[in-house]
């Protein structure tokens, strides 16, 4: 957050933050939901053919989790330094000398820092969702493909007249 901000800058910036990190969390509980789920219904079946299409859903599923964390993590990296930038601009850390040219070369290499992890940040945050997404096509198609075997098994088992 910006040294220069007013207060509603502030609280919109805050407000923005809080609603970006809530759905980050949710979709977090979404794809560790779907895991526990997934594993939990298919507890008690031994592994076929079938259940291929479910370990992809899965394996969807963990990443999403994993970019989920990795986003978390290149968040609060950028609003660490972001912290750390304010605090080199108004010449108040300690590792910096008051040095206009050590502040400004300070200020930009952490500018940079901080744009390389927002950018991260975005990439995992955007790769989250999508790989949810794609866990739930799978488990869906893989839910029509066992609907589709246990009718065909039903419709043999019924001798015709």
């Amino acid at each position: 957050m910006d040294e220069n901000m007013n207060n509603s800058e502030q609280e919109l910036y805050k407000q923005s933050r809080t609603i970006q990190d809530k759905f980050t969390y949710f979709l977090l509980a979404v794809a560790a939901s779907a895991i526990a789920f997934s594993i939990q219904k298919i507890s008690d079946r031994i592994i076929t053919e079938s259940l291929m299409l479910l370990g992809v859903a899965l394996l969807f599923w963990g990443i999403s989790f994993y970019f989920g964390c990795l986003n978390i993590k290149y968040v609060s990296s950028t609003i660490y330094a972001n912290y750390g930038l304010i605090q080199t601009k108004n010449g108040k850390n300690k590792e910096i000398p008051n040095n206009q040219q050590y502040i400004a070369a300070a200020a930009e290499g952490i500018e940079s820092a901080m744009q390389s992890n927002a950018q991260k940040a975005g990439k995992y945050s955007n790769w989250q969702f999508k790989m949810l997404i794609w866990g739930a096509i799978a488990y869906i198609t893989w839910q029509v493909i066992e609907m589709l075997i246990r009718s065909i098994t039903l419709y043999n088992a019924i001798p015709c007249l």
